[in-house]
């Protein structure tokens, strides 16, 4: 999940190089990490490092450095699981009867509302960095998912239609007889992209906890 780094830099810039000496070290903490957070937050390293100045004039820099990693739980809860799941019976809606394009149209409105919803509560409720949380991500790649299948599902009708008015030829009439060709028709297009949304729905939740 999502982890931010703080730190308090010390540096004397009054004084050269050779007139000071500052050492950056820590004492035992009074408690151990995993009490020092909160509900939202955890604390994950607490130290001290020094960074070399690239000027011989100036002395190190001492930075004293804390990292904290948000508990997830929440927003598991609340924000992961409910959006993983309006995407995925979107994504089954739109492919189970592609031939009826206005009911497609209303079921990718009603779930890009439902993400957007879901991303003005994260945007009100995380920080605002330079690097987009983890949590927008997730959000953000399930609504490029929803918006995508929702394109292939409007083409669909338009594919089928096309192969429908194309040519066959003899042998091709053939081959739509044999065993492979029956497979082949009962292996509607809509059904492999419903599977291939899903595995992508399913691999942008579970990545996150990776």
């Amino acid at each position: 999940m999502d982890q931010h780094e703080c730190g308090v830099s010390v540096v004397a810039n009054t004084y050269f190089a050779d007139e000071y000496k500052m050492n950056g070290e820590m004492e035992e903490m009074p408690k151990p990490l995993s009490k020092l957070g909160n509900g939202e937050w955890k604390v994950s390293y607490i130290g001290v490092k020094e960074e070399k100045s690239g000027n011989e004039n100036y002395g190190s820099t001492i930075m004293f450095v804390a990292r904290f990693q948000r508990n997830p739980g929440f927003y598991v809860a609340l924000v992961m699981v409910p959006a993983f799941f309006i995407n995925f019976l979107s994504i089954f809606a739109l492919f189970v009867n592609v031939e009826n394009l206005s009911e497609k149209i209303t079921v990718g409105l009603t779930n890009i509302m439902a993400m957007t919803f879901i991303l003005v509560i994260l945007a009100a409720d995380l920080p605002k960095t330079a690097r987009i949380p983890l949590l927008a991500i997730y959000v953000i790649v399930g609504l490029v998912i929803v918006m995508t299948s929702i394109g292939i599902c409007l083409l669909i009708p338009y594919i089928r239609q096309w192969r429908k008015n194309r040519e066959t030829s003899e042998k091709e009439k053939l081959c739509e007889t044999s065993r492979f060709g029956r497979f082949c028709e009962w292996l509607r297009i809509e059904y492999v992209m419903m599977v291939v949304f899903q595995i992508a729905n399913f691999v942008n939740f579970i990545i996150l906890f990776i």
